[in-house]
């Protein structure tokens, strides 16, 4: 959340544009409708200028509970103070503020009774906010998996204005430490949504904070989550294995040695260290010390009993995975490739032939309430929200353009296997298909 310096700084910037009739700015019309509300309506608008983005009535109810809530939102939406937007194949209504209505609230809210409601709202937000993602992640790591991601996308907005909050020091002591534990919980679900640049600034930050409190045991855990998201190109994408396993090996070694000094061999934190550094190490050759490591974490979660089964699923998957690459039999992943198909996934993306390229572009140009479409592409790529949005309103050909500038600015990056890389991880298996159908056809 910005500052109130900021709040203050931005409505006046906007609502002090001239004009030749005084009686027709912005902030002359809000404070009209505004004052036109009963109490009870102006508290609930307060309350919704939290939600940074889209937000459903199911949504406004849970963070909000009240029986008044719905019927308020129509209201308000009647009055125009919402808008309204029919998102997603289950064509629900989605409600937003303009950018100005958030302003106005939120400025509204710095003084008197006002703040107190906000307040008090933000806190149920955060509340909120922070047991979704506990939850979300719980589910992410069951057989849901691609379910959980789903429901998750349409809340990321919300998700982001929890550490714009976490950043401007709003939230109080409790909020902070539970906001850097559920995040570092939530690590695995977090690298498979965010784009990598995103996902490095938000746990950077978290790191940030604890090094300022001194706090070395949540310092170990935000370096072990800044390490899965690179595990996560490395183990996958064998052209990237060699420099995102050094970043990995050094986050990962670095939270060891932490856990280590401290003597924590207990808890969540221990066994994510041991897992992902076990994966390290294995990585380096060092079969049998990463899977003794391993076998460790296993250890703990097992000890935790029903508490920690969903998090000793994913262990056991770490401890499988390498020991699958133990021995003489194991193989490296590009050795299985033909030359054929390592020459297709070095091709620039621009250059894939163009009934593949077309049929790709199609699909991920049209827009869906998951964002897992051009606007999900884009953001893997390292695009800016703004600049995102002016590409989806002035081009016909959203994701024809992403790509061009993507190859344009990152031209050694922007080949047919980092292109699959993250179609998967935005699930776009449907793209994936067609471009691993021409990576595998014998000729070219």
């Amino acid at each position: 959340m910005m500052t109130n310096a900021n709040v203050k700084s931005r409505y006046k910037k906007l609502t002090e544009i001239p004009t030749t009739d005084s009686s027709k700015k912005i902030g002359v019309c809000l404070d009209a409708c505004f004052l036109n509300l009963d109490q009870s309506l102006r508290d609930t608008l307060i309350r919704l200028a939290l939600f940074r983005g889209h937000f459903t009535l199911i949504t406004a109810k849970t963070v909000f509970p009240s029986d008044e809530v719905e019927g308020h939102v129509l209201e308000l939406a009647r009055r125009s103070l919402l808008e309204k937007n029919i998102l997603g194949p289950k064509e629900l209504c989605h409600y937003s503020l303009l950018t100005v209505q958030k302003l106005y609230c939120q400025n509204k809210a710095l003084e008197g009774r006002a703040q107190q409601i906000y307040d008090d709202g933000r806190r149920r937000f955060i509340d909120h906010f922070l047991s979704f993602l506990e939850d979300t992640y719980k589910r992410f790591l069951c057989k849901n998996a691609s379910k959980a991601c789903t429901e998750f996308r349409p809340h990321m907005d919300n998700i982001m204005q929890l550490l714009d909050w976490f950043k401007s020091d709003t939230m109080d002591e409790e909020q902070r430490l539970r906001c850097i534990d559920v995040f570092n919980k939530a690590a695995k679900l977090l690298a498979k949504i965010m784009g990598g640049k995103r996902f490095n600034v938000v746990f950077n930050m978290l790191k940030d904070k604890c090094q300022q409190l001194q706090d070395k045991e949540r310092l170990s855990d935000c370096l072990t989550s800044l390490g899965i998201k690179e595990a996560s190109s490395s183990f996958f994408s064998p052209h990237l294995a060699l420099e995102a396993g050094k970043r990995v090996k050094h986050d990962s070694k670095e939270a060891d040695k932490i856990q280590s000094d401290l003597e924590i061999n207990t808890g969540n934190s221990s066994a994510q260290c041991l897992s992902k550094y076990g994966l390290c190490v294995s990585t380096d050759g060092k079969f049998g010390e990463g899977k003794e490591m391993i076998q460790k974490a296993i250890d703990i979660r097992e000890r935790h009993g029903e508490e920690e089964r969903v998090m000793l699923g994913a262990t056991f998957n770490d401890f499988a995975g390498k020991s699958g690459e133990q021995g003489h039999d194991a193989v490296d992943a590009q050795s299985e490739l033909t030359e054929n198909q390592r020459k297709k996934l070095s091709v620039k993306v621009t250059e894939i032939p163009y009934p593949v390229y077309g049929e790709v572009c199609t699909k991920l140009s049209i827009k869906n309430l998951t964002f897992n479409d051009f606007r999900g592409l884009a953001e893997k790529v390292g695009f800016k929200k703004h600049v995102i949005d002016a590409i989806d309103q002035r081009c016909e050909n959203p994701t024809d353009d992403i790509l061009k500038e993507w190859s344009k600015k990152r031209c050694k990056e922007a080949t047919v296997g980092k292109l699959i890389e993250l179609l998967k991880e935005i699930e776009r298996m449907d793209a994936v298909k067609d471009l691993e159908e021409w990576v595998n056809v014998k000729s070219s």
